[in-house]
C-alpha cells in the first residue's frame, strides 16, 4: 500500500502522480531485494508512504509515541527543485500506527533551520533539537523546542555565542529537564569543534554544559543517554587535523563532570581512517552497545560499564541508527536494514534501498518501523520524508518468558516505555526465592506493589497499569529478600504518559 500526503502546492499533484506511484514500486520491489543471512523468517513489507511537498523534505529521525503512534522530526522545503538552497523549517509530523498523519508543524527560526532529533515527554509532549542561525554573525546556535502534544509551541530557547553550534540529539532527564548534545567552536576564528553536553531545567534555562576533546580538532557529539546511576554518556567522533577519525565514548557524572573517555578505532591508525560513533544503547545486563562506521559499512562495539572493550563485529551496510528488539538482537537501518541477534550475528539483510533509513523501531507484535528519506527519480535533488512497515520476522515469535533458568539475577527494561496505561516489567531468578517488586515516585513514596511473595526460578513478567498514575518518571525496584540471591535489589526507570 502507498500513499503520498501532499502538503504543499496542490496543482502539481497530478503532474506528479504516476511518478509517486512509480517512487512506490520501486521502493516495495527494493525491500524484496534483501538477503536472508541465517535461518529466520524474512519480514513481510506491509505499507510504504511517502511526506512532503514538491521540494527538498527530509525526516531525520523517529520515535514511537505512547498511543501507538509516531513521530519524525525534519526539515521541510530546504531546496527548491532546481535543487538550490533554501530557508528550510524544522518539521514535525505526528501518524497513526499505520503511518496516516494526525498532524504536521513548521517551526521557523531566522534562515537556514534543521531538526535533528525528538523526544516525547513525560506530559506527553515533545522535545525537539536541531539549530537555527542566529548571533552577531548569523552564525547557527543550537535550538531546543518545547512542544504540547499536539506539536504546539510551549516555549523555544536557542544556545550559542558568535560562534557555531548544534543540538544533535536530547532526552528529558529524570527530574524533568533535559540534556542535549552537540557541538561548539571553540571560536569564530579557530573554527576548531568540541564536543558539548547541555543541561537544562524544564522551561530550558541552562543549569551547566561541558566542553569535551578540545583543542585543534573536530569533535561532535551524536547521541546522549542518562544512564542508570543519574548521570550520562555520549557517543560521536574525533577528529585531529589531518589525522583519522575516532570513535569515542564519554561518560560523566550527574553535574556533567567527566568519570571517563575511550576512543575505538577500527582502522588501525590509518591516516585517512573514518571511525564515526553514531548511536548507542545501555543494555541490561549492564555496558553498552555501539554502533560505530568505518570507511564503507558499519560495525558494532559491545563495552563493559567502564567503556572496555567485550567484542566488536562488522556489519554489511552503511547503518545510521540501531534498536534493541524484543528478544535482546538488534535491528539496525541504514543504507539497508539488517536484523541481528545479540551478538551481532546477521539474521537477515535487506539491501540497495535507494534511500536512507536513519530510525528503526521494533513494534509491539514483532515487526519495525523504518523512517528516513528517499531520493526523486526523476531529479535527485528532490527527496521526501518516507515510512515503511515491515511485518515480524519469525526471529521473534512471543513477547512471553521462555522456560530456560537464567544464570544470573536481573530486573529488565519495561516495554513499551514510555507507556499509556499499561506495560510489562520482566525479571529473572537464578533460584527460587522470596520476591518484592515496587514501584515509587521521584520523591520515594511507594505508588505500586506489584509482587510480595515467594517467586519460582525463571523468567518472569508482571503487567503494571499505571491508569491511577499522573505522567512522570517513576522507580521500580526488585528486592530478592530470601533464597541463594537474598539481599539483590535492581532498580530501573519507566515513564508514564498521558
Amino acid at each position: 500500500m502507498n500513499q503520498r500526503i501532499l502538503l504543499s502546492n496542490p496543482t502539481k499533484l497530478r503532474s506528479s502522480f504516476f511518478l509517486n506511484c512509480i517512487k512506490g514500486l520501486l521502493l516495495l520491489l527494493l525491500l524484496f531485494t534483501a538477503t536472508l543471512r541465517a535461518t529466520a523468517q524474512l519480514p513481510d513489507s506491509l505499507w510504504t508512504k511517502f511526506y512532503g511537498g514538491i521540494d527538498y523534505d527530509r525526516g531525520n529521525s523517529m520515535i514511537q509515541t505512547s498511543d501507538g503512534g509516531l513521530a519524525i522530526i525534519g526539515e521541510f522545503g530546504g531546496f527548491t527543485e532546481a535543487g538550490i538552497r533554501r530557508k528550510g523549517q524544522v518539521w514535525l509530523v505526528k501518524t497513526d500506527a499505520s503511518g496516516d498523519t494526525l498532524w504536521t508543524r513548521k517551526y521557523k527560526g531566522s534562515d537556514y533551520d534543521l531538526g535533528n532529533a525528538v523526544r516525547q515527554t513525560a506530559d506527553g509532549g515533545y522535545i525537539l533539537a536541531g539549530y537555527t542561525p542566529g548571533g552577531r554573525f548569523n552564525a547557527v546556535d543550537a535550538w531546543l523546542i518545547r512542544t504540547d502534544a499536539f506539536g504546539d509551541t510551549l516555549w523555544t530557547k536557542t544556545y550559542g555565542t558568535d560562534a557555531e553550534e548544534s543540538a544533535n540529539d536530547v532526552i528529558e532527564t529524570a527530574d524533568g529537564g533535559f540534556v542535549f548534545t552537540g557541538f561548539a567552536w571553540s571560536s569564530k576564528s579557530s573554527r576548531d569543534r568540541d564536543v558539548w553536553l547541555v543541561k537544562t531545567d524544564s522551561v530550558g534555562d541552562t543549569l551547566w554544559t561541558g566542553r569535551f576533546y578540545s583543542g585543534d580538532a573536530e569533535n561532535v557529539g551524536n547521541k546522549v543517554l542518562e544512564t542508570n546511576d543519574g548521570g550520562y554518556v555520549v557517543v560521536g567522533t574525533t577528529q585531529i587535523r589531518g589525522q583519522n577519525e575516532d570513535l569515542f565514548l564519554i561518560s560523566t557524572d550527574e553535574d556533567g563532570d567527566e568519570h571517563w573517555t575511550k576512543t575505538y578505532n577500527k582502522t588501525d591508525g590509518s591516516r585517512n581512517g573514518i571511525d564515526q560513533g553514531r548511536d548507542i544503547i545501555e543494555l541490561e545486563d549492564d555496558g553498552f552497545m555501539i554502533l560505530g562506521f568505518s570507511d564503507t559499512n558499519s560495525w558494532l562495539l559491545r563495552t563493559d560499564t567502564s567503556g572496555d572493550t567485550l567484542w566488536t563485529k562488522e556489519l554489511s551496510i552503511n547503518g545510521e541508527s540501531f534498536a534493541q528488539t524484543l528478544d535482546g538482537g538488534l535491528v539496525i537501518a541504514g543504507g539497508g536494514v539488517l536484523r541481528a541477534d545479540k551478538l551481532g550475528e546477521a539474521l537477515w539483510e535487506i539491501q540497495n534501498l535507494k534511500g536512507i533509513s536513519n530510525s528503526i523501531e521494533q513494534t509491539s507484535d514483532g515487526g519495525y518501523v523504518i523512517s528516513g528519506y528517499n531520493l526523486n527519480y526523476e531529479n535527485n535533488t528532490l527527496e521526501d520524508l518516507w515510512i515503511f512497515r515491515l511485518g515480524p520476522d519469525g526471529s521473534v515469535t512471543s513477547n512471553q518468558p521462555d522456560n530456560e533458568i537464567p544464570v544470573i539475577a536481573n530486573l529488565h527494561q519495561n516495554y513499551p516505555n514510555p507507556f499509556n496505561p499499561v506495560t510489562i516489567i520482566g525479571y529473572d531468578l537464578p533460584a527460587s526465592g522470596n520476591v518484592r517488586l515496587e514501584v515509587f515516585d521521584m520523591i520515594g513514596r511507594q505508588v505500586a506493589l506489584l509482587v510480595d511473595s515467594p517467586v519460582t526460578a525463571g523468567r518472569h513478567q508482571v503487567s503494571f497499569d499505571a491508569s491511577g498514575l499522573s505522567s512522570g518518571i517513576y522507580i521500580y525496584r526488585l528486592q530478592i529478600e530470601m533464597g541463594v540471591e537474598a539481599g539483590q535489589v535492581f532498580s530501573r526507570k519507566l515513564t508514564v504518559i498521558k
